[in-house]
């Protein structure tokens, strides 16, 4: 599998409390194709939703 099916294919949560960079980071992977994206705010959050999406990554915010 190349990386760009790779990358179409996962699951990616994005945890960050800046909406506007969470917007940003969404718009550009969907526009690259990815069609699973998840996002959380807080912490707690991000805890659930790894619950209930699974994703393959986390893009996470290292100061939350």
């Amino acid at each position: 599998m190349d990386a760009e099916k790779l990358l179409i294919s996962s699951r990616i949560l994005i945890v960050d409390d800046d909406d506007h960079l969470r917007e940003v980071l969404i718009s550009q992977l969907s526009h690259e194709g990815v069609a699973s994206l998840a996002e959380a705010v807080t912490a707690s959050d991000a805890l659930d939703k790894v619950d209930q999406f699974k994703p393959d990554l986390i893009l996470l915010d290292i100061q939350l």
